[in-house]
């Protein structure tokens, strides 16, 4: 059985003294502020033996769905080395999709550097991509102001 309430304190303590504005998710999770993006820290358990921590940036909300995008998806979604693009709509026929960014690690053997690296990679690279996609696509970023 994972140690899923030790991952989640382990977790916060690293993001908490690291970087500033943690704030926590409604369904326990935490996430902070970079630039015009949010970065996700969600904790859960996988396989029933493992605790996996996700990273998880939305790039862009609101994307017309369209086969230019579903083609750049398929070709750019594993070019990063933190991180890999795909999309997210909230039912099948929902006629425009949400660009996240992902990257998962054990939260079993998780180090503070391991954690942090993927946390402001992803961070750094969503904040770079999202002016390249909004042009290119529509959508709206997490910050507009960012």
């Amino acid at each position: 059985m994972a140690n899923l309430d030790a991952v989640k304190v382990k977790v916060q303590q690293m993001l908490s003294t690291n970087l500033n504005n943690v704030q926590l998710t409604k369904n326990g999770g935490f996430n902070v502020r970079h630039g015009s993006s949010r970065v996700f820290v969600e904790v859960e358990e996988w396989a029933e033996k493992y605790t996996l921590v996700k990273v998880e940036v939305p790039v862009l909300f609101d994307v017309p769905r369209s086969p230019e995008l579903y083609e750049y998806i398929a070709f750019h979604a594993g070019q990063f080395v933190f991180g890999t693009l795909f999309l997210r709509a909230d039912d099948e026929d929902a006629r425009e999709v949400s660009v996240v960014l992902e990257h998962n690690v054990l939260g079993d053997y998780l180090d503070e550097p391991e954690l942090m690296e993927a946390v402001l990679m992803l961070a750094y690279v969503a904040d770079q991509i999202d002016d390249e996609l909004k042009a290119r696509f529509g959508g709206e970023r997490f910050h507009e102001d960012g």
